[in-house]
């Protein structure tokens, strides 16, 4: 499990690495890498491996600031990055269902979104206002 989670965060580096990585946006780097590869270790390893992906997203969340402000100038921490980001991608997946989240995807790995804003503008166009207001809620607290 780890090596394929290893293996999938890097391949989804190819297409998530826009954002500046010193920066707060950082998070859209890691964030989007690591839920990529839990939603790979679910397909190829199974609903037990992924929960167990889920398990240390929560304990590192658990450690964890918020994600993004709109003030923020710093880059966030690993266990933003690595925990937290990843948890609330899976909880907008919760939100929006698999299939809105596969498009969501697909958008994200095929434009150059490399801001919040971007990533907040995208899920707005294919899940809704409300959806990208909750979401922009979560990342913030």
């Amino acid at each position: 499990q780890r090596q394929t989670n290893f293996v999938c965060h890097e391949l989804a580096h190819f297409w998530s690495s826009g954002a500046v990585a010193t920066g707060p946006e950082n998070w859209i780097n890691e964030g989007f890498a690591e839920f990529v590869s839990g939603r790979a270790v679910r397909a190829l390893r199974g609903d037990s491996a992924y929960a167990a992906m889920e398990t240390q997203w929560r304990a590192r969340a658990a450690r964890a600031g918020a994600v993004w402000t709109a003030s923020a100038t710093a880059r966030p921490d690993a266990n933003t990055s690595y925990g937290k980001a990843p948890l609330l991608l899976a909880a907008l997946e919760q939100r929006i269902g698999t299939m809105m989240m596969d498009r969501l995807l697909q958008q994200f790995m095929t434009r150059p979104l490399r801001t919040t804003r971007a990533v907040l503008a995208l899920v707005a166009e294919l899940a809704g206002q409300d959806v990208a207001d909750w979401f922009e809620r979560q990342l913030i607290a």
